[in-house]
């Protein structure tokens, strides 16, 4: 995104992954002279924070602005709207993990081993083109 000039320092915002920081800074987001067209959050409790702060706006989700998660928590699907969402193979990844740890116990050399899981996009009910697109 860097590198294509996509990235715009002013519109990331610091956070804890919960939802009460999702709301503040989708918040501080909505109130700059150009609010985002839309919100891609670290977490699923991020996210679910700043549709709060969208609605908190009168504002609608996805028809005024799209918001995306990180995770697939339960409370993605169950969300009104549902929230699309990022979900990693996290069963896999902590078997991974297990089998590093187990590994370097017994001796093993594991240092540097880089490990890679395909994410997948899961599409629900939060996004849609920006308006006038």
């Amino acid at each position: 995104m860097d590198e294509r000039g996509l990235l715009d320092p002013a519109l990331i915002r610091p956070g804890n992954f919960t939802q009460r920081r999702g709301f503040e800074a989708a918040r501080e987001l909505l109130d700059l002279p150009t609010p985002p067209t839309a919100i891609f959050a670290a977490s699923d409790a991020t996210a679910l924070g700043a549709m709060d702060a969208v609605k908190d706006r009168g504002l609608r989700v996805p028809t005024d602005i799209s918001v995306v998660g990180f995770d697939d928590i339960a409370a993605a699907s169950q969300s009104h709207p549902a929230l699309t969402t990022v979900r990693h193979p996290i069963h896999n990844m902590s078997g991974s993990a297990l089998r590093l740890l187990a590994g370097a116990l017994v001796g093993e050399a594991v240092r540097g081993t880089v490990l890679d899981y395909p994410s997948e996009l899961v599409v629900r009910e939060t996004t849609a083109p920006p308006r006038g697109a």
